[in-house]
């Protein structure tokens, strides 16, 4: 996922570096563009994850999760078990 958000998405990131100049520019360009991508893009696209559904299964286990450590019972019905 990091390498998509930090590389795949920047073309000239993807594109290997020619000589010294094009890999000093990879290494600048790289700590300009990552916090725009992590700060900005990132959570966008989990809201939009969130609005679209995708979410729901991550969700589902994290309640799993914290039932168990709250030491609460399965809610079967819930979960379409008997």
């Amino acid at each position: 996922m990091l390498h998509f958000y930090l590389v795949e998405r920047h073309p000239a990131l993807r594109t290997a570096p020619a000589g010294a100049r094009g890999t000093l520019r990879r290494m600048l360009l790289l700590p300009v563009t990552a916090p725009a991508d992590l700060c900005w893009f990132l959570p966008r696209d989990v809201v939009r994850g969130v609005r679209q559904g995708r979410t729901i299964e991550l969700a589902e286990y994290l309640r799993g999760l914290w039932d168990g450590y709250r030491d609460r019972p399965i809610p079967y019905a819930r979960l379409g078990l008997r």
